[in-house]
């Protein structure tokens, strides 16, 4: 690789880093304002609007910007994406209000959960707009648009909050910002580099599209539910403001999962190169330096909470969110479990193990589903914890049976190549 590719990788993976932690950070920080100037039914209900729309958008999205930037033979135009987007997002917004009208929610809760759906839907045709720049490697382009959201809604929601007290408000606030950074930062960008959108009634290869980027779009749904799955037993059994106290302590973990990840992708090319060319040994070695890596990063988060989680939440939320410290510790535990496998998932998509990833994620849907069932009508939050907990060992020891099975059979065939390359030399 030339040196100047070589920088320009650099720099790009540098703005992604920089942004996904900046927009974390700002989505962080809106949960903190909204603990310490609402209540934890404020947390709560804006938590429950998220894990409302969130699965329902992201299977509506189809994960549509992976399918453009793989697109390398241009098979379908920027216009298809678009109109494919549109559409989808409309049924999504029609699922969710169908969602908050039979809920029996309070008005309240349902103006936020519609609002938030908006703001998603902006989120969505953002999305759009970014596979197309990063199909032409505007990395910096889509990292100011991610700082820009992230910082505005923040800035705008706190001040809002602060002056009305309304949740409601707070939410319509952020959905402006979200809605002004697409049309004059997104669609504007779009419109100069001559991403034209042209509406058409010609649905046949926008149904091919479809179908080929329907799979992805169930996988990150998956997903998702693996974390909502046990916010909706919360509310369902112990109110908005039980919601509100775990959603603040779980959104901790998004800081460590955000670094973890940042290390994974970078990892990714060079475990891929090791397992194409059939090192496994190099291959095996660069991941188990990964994983303990993580199991590194995990425990010292456990240690910490242990002995200082009352007063990290005291410091961070408020007193009322350290009384349930000891629940910080079991979320602080799930969170090691998950570092601590997440490399593992790294290497099966290294060793392009698409189609079994599918299978494990259900597998562990239906652990957290069967454990937030009993578990949290039985121990409240603490069993909420111990289903989050469940579901990541599932996932992460699903992931590591594959791997361990790839490591006896092809690391045995890479042995036994080995074998024959010193005999051969020894002739």
């Amino acid at each position: 690789m030339k040196s100047g590719q070589s920088v320009s990788i650099v720099k790009d993976f540098s703005w992604t880093l920089l942004s996904n932690l900046i927009y974390a950070a700002t989505q962080w920080g809106i949960l903190v304002m909204l603990a310490r100037l609402g209540t934890p039914e404020t947390v709560g209900r804006f938590s429950l609007a998220l894990a409302i729309c969130s699965p329902v958008i992201l299977l509506a999205n189809l994960k549509l910007r992976t399918v453009q930037v793989t697109d390398a033979k241009e098979e379908y135009s920027f216009s298809e994406y678009a109109n494919l987007r549109v559409i989808t997002t409309m049924v999504a917004m029609l699922v969710i209000a169908g969602i908050t009208l039979v809920s029996g929610y309070t008005w309240e809760t349902m103006l936020v959960v519609l609002v938030m759906a908006v703001a998603k839907a902006f989120e969505s045709f953002s999305d759009i707009y970014h596979g197309q720049f990063q199909k032409r490697l505007l990395f910096n382009t889509i990292a100011k648009s991610m700082i820009l959201r992230g910082i505005l809604s923040f800035i705008i929601l706190t001040i809002v909050l602060y002056l009305t007290k309304s949740l409601v408000w707070a939410v319509v606030g952020m959905t402006l910002v979200w809605g002004l950074v697409f049309f004059f930062c997104d669609f504007r960008t779009g419109k100069q580099l001559d991403l034209d959108v042209k509406f058409s009634w010609s649905m046949t290869k926008i149904l091919n599209l479809a179908w080929v980027a329907l799979p992805l779009g169930f996988a990150v749904m998956i997903n998702s539910l693996n974390t909502n799955i046990p916010r909706y037993f919360i509310q369902n059994h112990l109110g908005e403001h039980a919601l509100g106290i775990f959603a603040a302590m779980a959104y901790l973990l998004v800081v460590g999962n955000t670094v973890i990840n940042a290390l994974g992708q970078s990892a990714s090319p060079r475990l891929a190169k090791l397992y194409q060319t059939g090192n496994m040994s190099g291959f095996f070695r660069l991941l188990a330096k990964l994983v303990a890596m993580g199991i590194g990063l995990g425990l010292a988060g456990v240690i910490v909470t242990y002995f200082f989680g009352a007063e990290i939440l005291t410091l961070i939320y408020g007193a009322e969110y350290a009384q349930q410290a000891d629940i910080f510790v079991i979320l602080m535990m799930t969170g090691a479990v998950t570092y601590s496998f997440v490399f593992v998932g790294t290497a099966l998509g290294a060793m392009q193990k698409y189609k079994v990833q599918a299978p494990i994620n259900l597998i562990s849907n239906l652990v957290v589903l069967v454990l937030s069932t009993f578990a949290i009508a039985a121990f409240g939050l603490k069993g909420a914890a111990w289903s989050l907990f469940g579901c990541e060992l599932s996932l992460g020891l699903g992931y590591l049976i594959v791997v361990w099975y790839t490591w006896k059979k092809e690391g045995a065939r890479y042995l036994a190549a080995r074998r024959n390359e010193a005999t051969d030399q020894t002739l």
